[in-house]
């Protein structure tokens, strides 16, 4: 074989490293190359367009992330983004990195183009070594790998293309993490409804009932909490969101607040010790006359008032009295025509007194006898009464699990408005003494001590006489807050009207992590700059004449490369390394445009390499077979268990989330820990899709191969087949047209391994434990349903101040329920075994067993009931008199009254009910027998124990307010051997209630109307007096009136601790002698890390079907015995092509290494014809003996036939032959050739 020596390239060229771009411009600019007027061919992911949109791209996603972080950033990072619906929130959390992964999807087209045009940039510059040129291969190895090997020989083309690769990789790690939830306090302007408004001009003092003083009772005896209008003693608007209804119940949703000006009342008392004197009545004191003295009561500010005869203070019946009453500046005093007529002076200055002395009984309670009163110390309060009008911010709040609504009043910013028309503070003060007046008899309280007086404080009588000061701050609060309450209840009447004001919510919105931030901003910064630096050095990347990347193209540029061709004479069957130490291991490469015009590869010889050492290499040669890395057990092993590995582990992961600890916790912890699962998952990622990357790899090299393995493969599918230069999306629709179903399912697991980082990033989220610990609740008491051990009256019959109006305040007045109850269910009380944990701050949910109070009721249809005008009593059963109505004037009817009820009292008489009410609707007039709808319900009382699911807040453990009790429905279990004293009568369901009907003079109780009719027509969830005529409608309200009232007499008189021997009651519930504890689980709503559910399913699901397709993938695909080596590098191409008749001047025009794929079609080259790899049949003699040449035509269909060096001397258009020396040893070739039908015969 000849050789070359000192061969003169295509074009001339320095030797230095230029760029690309610079030399085309020079080429184009000089004519070189121009060749036929085609210009070179320049790929679409290298052209200067392409790289300014990824360049603006770049830019794009930096402006976006600065101002997505400024935007979360500012107000101290007290805002961030909204995510209104886990849509928005999903959009947000996966958007960056599917922006990402897109970008990275299109990148890879730049990696692949500068990987595959290296060694063209490089022979396009000027010779080049063949381990440069022909040999180099940057494809088939890990881009780390070609990173290094690229930058060590400085070819920094691939290695800006590679590491840019790599970058948008990492910023897709850290954009898995961009985004993280954070609680926050959200104000914006909102519109308001203030519910109601202060008005004074129709408000009656002399009109009172009894709600204000069971309002203070609720608010400062049993700690029950305000409804939205009250703080502290300050009065204001309630308000609420406009979009929300008016209900009874104003509340505010959880996380929500409000903050409005709205008008604000406080009621004042200035309090002052008073002197007193005794001054004879007539000149002179007579001690046999206790009338002949005045005790004259004078103030700091010169008010004063005489008492004729013995204070009251001194003749009441516990050893200190107290006494208050109402009295002008100048002694004017309220008379009984005053307080029951319109005719009240409201001009005068009135004031309060109190006034506090040690009695003259000594404590006997009998009054005694008066003589020597004179000699008896008495103090005395003075309170001058007033009211405070302003106008100011006010802050109402509710937090996630509370039922406190937290109010607040900015005072700093209010101002001073006009008094309320026709409201003074005398008004308020006596209707507030009045309030006190009505409450006598229904709460336990006789003015008989006059200890309602002091009613808010904790001290004893005694305490306050040794304590002046701390009897004026008694009757300072007692009556301050009456005032308030009477504000309240008269003066805010209903008028919604519209304002505006702020509204707060917390919400868990999005912030940008400063890690991701920064680190984000620097890749994609690094990434602009690589593209920068590829547009003014080396884009556009135009050095071929046309793409290169498939057999078809290459063999388009080899058939007008004879010289190149001619150098694999005898060494195409060998492998690569042997190759390199063969001749055209020896030689160096260019490529351009000859004189001719044609785009050809020529060798640049550097030594000789005699025919002999071609022998030696023949004779040494053995076939060897190349597989892909992706068919070796080193991938395939690792691919499966790994994929296997990840999708056990996002499980196993995800049931340790949702089944105890979270999975961990986070609050208060280093935020590295959290950066370790956010980030760490994403890694994984990346390393998992590699493996997959590595079998797609292989399934897009080895299939034009495999295909054309398999024999008579048409031209699409092979020669012009080249799968690594489309995008996965495309490349998925295109195997799947062609029928390439190892490389669509391949390709497939790719595509969904490229999205599963967008998953990643919602996959790790911070909330709640849900659950945190398992832990037992102790019950701590028992019910005793009848008598408890210290007396014998029942449960309920306590007579208690504080807990006796409890179900009225409820009922009436929309106050909280106490601790351990909850509507018409009593629970005992419990207590966390485990001491550690009782202290955690959060909440249990446990069911738990409580008691509630049913009555069975039925219409009496045969009623017969007799109206008896003796006792004004309704007796509904002769023989049975006990269930006629007690009291005469409580089932009367007069004027004021329009509707009237009454009941029995329990009894538990053999076959008839245990309680018996009638209800009914006093007809027009006055008279105790004008009645209608007279409907009279037999019922019997009983106590269910039933099974309830709650959640306590801990550690004081409290009703969640946002989770309500729900009964466990079959849960029912009838109390047994209860009595009559288990159950409240009818009869005393009344002083458990609030008398709300307005009264004035010397009107009772039984004048203004019964407590039970009031509660059930106006209480909370009140019924219309028409709608109660309905027997079951009156039978299910009177059944929800008596549950509360029943659950609150439990609560406040039915436990006893469970260690308390056993006691003379036959009613203990449970009977059993050891305390029960029950099962909770405990969440300490610490902030833990949990995995998200919805993107634990799609990642599992993802990776099941790409190891699903890479297993279909790797089955089908073909690679054993398929090709001889790595196909990758131009050289291995080339040798694959050598012999080969698709070669010939025939088969491939001159013109065509310009064409595009499309073009040759259109110009017929390849088409209709089938092609093989294999083994061909070499003949017996090779032409170039000394028979005649072969012609155009026969030379196109025989591939064994070898092409010697003198063809590429004289560029001759036919192919010239020669039978070289120990070819005909040779009886086979492995080629790339096109089948000719019955010429060629390939061997098995």
């Amino acid at each position: 074989m000849s050789s070359q020596t000192g061969h003169v390239p295509v074009h001339e060229t320095s030797h230095t490293y230029r760029p690309v771009a610079l030399e085309e411009d020079e080429q184009i600019k000089s004519g070189k190359g121009s060749g036929q007027g085609r210009p070179l061919w320049t790929p679409f992911f290298l052209r200067r367009s392409t790289m300014v949109a990824f360049l603006l791209a770049f830019i794009a996603i930096l402006c976006s992330l600065a101002g997505l972080f400024v935007y979360t950033t500012r107000r101290d990072s007290s805002l961030g983004i909204q995510t209104a619906g886990k849509m928005y929130y999903y959009l947000w959390t996966y958007g960056p990195t599917a922006v990402l992964t897109v970008l990275a999807s299109c990148w890879t087209q730049v990696e692949y183009r500068v990987i595959q045009l290296m060694p063209w940039v490089l022979m396009f510059r000027g010779p080049t070594a063949a381990s440069e040129s022909i040999f180099l291969d940057y494809l088939s190895s890990w881009n780390v790998e070609s990173l290094f090997k690229s930058i060590k020989r400085k070819h920094y083309l691939v290695s800006l293309g590679v590491g840019g690769s790599l970058l948008l990789n990492a910023a897709i790690v850290f954009s898995t993490g961009l985004f993280e939830l954070r609680p926050v306090s959200i104000s914006q302007q909102a519109s308001l409804t203030a519910t109601h408004m202060f008005d004074g001009t129709s408000w009656n003092p002399l009109s009172n009932d009894g709600r204000a003083f069971a309002g203070c009772v609720g608010l400062l005896k049993a700690n029950l909490t305000p409804p939205i209008g009250i703080h502290d003693n300050y009065i204001y608007q309630p308000f609420q969101n406009a979009k929300l209804d008016p209900v009874n119940n104003y509340t505010v949703q959880k996380h929500h607040g409000y903050e409005a000006k709205v008008n604000i009342f406080k009621p004042t008392l200035e309090c002052s010790n008073a002197t007193v004197r005794i001054d004879p009545l007539h000149g002179k004191v007579n001690p046999n006359d206790p009338q002949n003295s005045t005790a004259v009561y004078t103030s700091e500010d010169g008010c004063s008032v005489d008492i004729v005869g013995v204070p009251k203070a001194l003749i009441l019946s516990k050893r200190i009295g107290i006494n208050v009453f109402i009295a002008g500046c100048q002694g004017q005093s309220v008379g009984f025509f005053d307080e029951n007529n319109a005719h009240m002076n409201w001009s005068v200055d009135w004031r309060l007194w109190a006034e506090i002395a040690p009695t003259m009984g000594n404590g006997t309670n009998e009054y005694a006898e008066p003589d020597g009163w004179e000699k008896k110390e008495i103090r005395v309060t003075m309170c001058k009464p007033g009211y405070d009008f302003h106008r100011g911010p006010v802050k109402i709040e509710r937090g996630a699990g509370e039922g406190n609504i937290i109010s607040s009043i900015n005072l700093n910013d209010i101002t001073m408005e006009s008094p309320i028309t026709d409201v003074s503070g005398g008004k308020l003060v006596y209707a507030a003494s009045r309030s006190l007046a009505i409450a006598d008899g229904f709460t336990g309280l006789t003015h008989a001590t006059g200890y309602q007086n002091i009613y808010a404080s904790n001290l004893d009588p005694e305490q306050l006489w040794d304590s002046s000061d701390l009897f004026t701050e008694a009757i300072h609060n007692s009556f301050s807050c009456l005032m308030g309450q009477v504000a309240k209840n008269s003066l805010l009447v209903e008028g919604p009207q519209n304002i505006q004001g702020i509204e707060r919510t917390t919400e868990a919105r999005l912030f940008v992590r400063e890690l991701s931030f920064y680190a984000m901003t620097a890749l994609i910064a690094l990434l602009s700059s690589i593209v920068i630096f590829l547009l003014s050095h080396y884009v556009p990347v135009t050095v071929c004449s046309r793409d290169t990347s498939s057999i078809g193209g290459l063999a388009t540029i080899f058939a007008r490369s004879p010289d190149f061709m001619a150098d694999l004479h005898w060494i195409h069957l060998q492998s690569e390394t042997q190759m390199a130490k063969s001749i055209l291991g020896q030689n160096r490469y260019t490529s351009g445009i000859s004189e001719d015009g044609s785009f050809r590869i020529s060798s640049y010889k550097e030594g000789a390499f005699c025919d002999e050492n071609i022998a030696t290499f023949v004779e040494k040669t053995e076939i060897t077979w190349w597989r892909p890395l992706s068919a070796t057990w080193v991938v395939r092993l690792p691919l499966v268990v790994m994929s296997i590995a990840v999708i056990v582990g996002l499980e196993s992961v995800f049931h340790i989330s949702e089944s105890s600890h979270g999975i961990a916790l986070v609050e208060d912890k280093s935020p590295y820990l959290h950066y370790l699962w956010v980030y760490l998952p994403a890694v994984i990622m990346f390393a998992v899709r590699c493996l997959f990357q590595s079998v797609e790899f292989g399934a897009r090299i080895i299939q034009p191969y495999s295909r054309l393995r398999k024999g008579s493969a048409p031209p699409e599918t092979t020669i012009w087949e080249n799968q690594l230069r489309k995008i996965a999306a495309y490349g998925v629709y295109d195997a799947f047209r062609k029928g390439q179903w190892a490389l669509a399912t391949a390709t497939i697991a790719l595509l969904l391994g490229a999205i599963t980082p967008i998953f990643v990033s919602g996959l790790y989220t911070t909330a709640d434990s849900e659950p945190t610990f398992t832990c037992r609740l102790a019950q701590e008491t028992k019910w005793n349903l009848e008598t408890p051990s210290n007396g014998y009256q029942s449960y309920w019959f306590s007579r208690n101040l504080t807990t006796d109006l409890i179900p009225g305040m409820i009922l009436g007045m929309n106050l909280s329920y106490p601790q351990w109850t909850y509507k018409d269910l009593a629970f005992p009380q419990f207590a966390i075994s485990d001491p550690e944990k009782s202290a955690v701050n959060g909440y249990v949910q446990a069911r738990l067993p409580a008691l509630r109070g049913r009555l069975e009721c039925q219409e009496r249809k045969d009623s017969n009931c007799t109206y008896d005008s003796i006792f004004h009593s309704w007796k509904c059963d002769p023989d049975f008199n006990t269930n006629g109505t007690g009291y005469v004037r409580s089932v009367s009817c007069p004027g004021k009254r329009e509707y009237y009820f009454d009941g029995s009292g329990a009894v538990s008489r053999h076959g008839h009910p245990t309680h018996r009410m009638l209800f009914s609707k006093c007809s027009a007039g006055s008279g105790y027998n004008t009645s209608e709808s007279l409907h009279v319900v037999d019922c019997n009382a009983k106590i269910e124990e039933v099974d309830v699911d709650v959640r306590l807040e801990t550690p004081n453990l409290s009703f969640d307010a946002d989770f309500e009790p729900r009964v466990v429905e079959g849960s029912t279990r009838l109390i047994p051997n209860t009595s009559i004293l288990s159950f409240v009568a009818f009869g005393d369901m009344r002083r458990f209630l609030i008398n709300a009907q307005p009264s004035s003079g010397s009107d009772t109780v039984s004048d203004s109307g019964d407590a039970v009719t009031w509660t059930a027509i106006n209480g909370i969830n009140g019924v219309p007096g028409e709608e109660l005529l309905s027997p079951t409608t009156l039978i299910s309200r009177v059944n929800e009136i008596f549950g509360i009232i029943t659950a609150q007499a439990l609560n406040s008189g039915g436990r006893e601790p469970f260690d308390l021997s056993q006691n003379q009651s036959s009613i203990i519930w449970p009977t059993m002698s050891t305390a029960p504890t029950y099962k909770a689980v405990l969440h300490d709503k610490r902030k833990y890390l949990v995995q998200n559910k919805v993107s634990t399913r799609i990642l599992e699901a993802l990776l099941g079907s790409m190891l699903l397709c890479a297993l279909i993938s790797l089955f089908f695909i073909k690679t054993k015995k398929v090709i001889p080596k790595n196909p990758c590098s131009i050289g291995a191409v080339a040798s694959l092509l050598y012999g080969s008749g698709m070669l010939s001047p025939g088969a491939i025009p001159k013109g065509s290494e310009y064409c595009t794929d499309d073009e040759l079609r259109q110009r017929g080259v390849f088409e209709e014809k089938k092609f093989t790899m294999g083994w061909w049949r070499a003949k017996e003699q090779l032409p170039g003996d000394s028979g005649p040449h072969p012609t155009t035509e026969e030379a196109q269909g025989n591939s064994d036939l070898v092409r010697t060096s003198s063809y590429a001397a004289n560029h001759s258009e036919e192919s010239a032959y020669l039978n070289v020396e120990g070819a005909r040893g040779r009886s086979k070739i492995f080629a790339i050739d096109i089948d000719s039908g019955e010429q060629r015969k390939l061997l098995q």
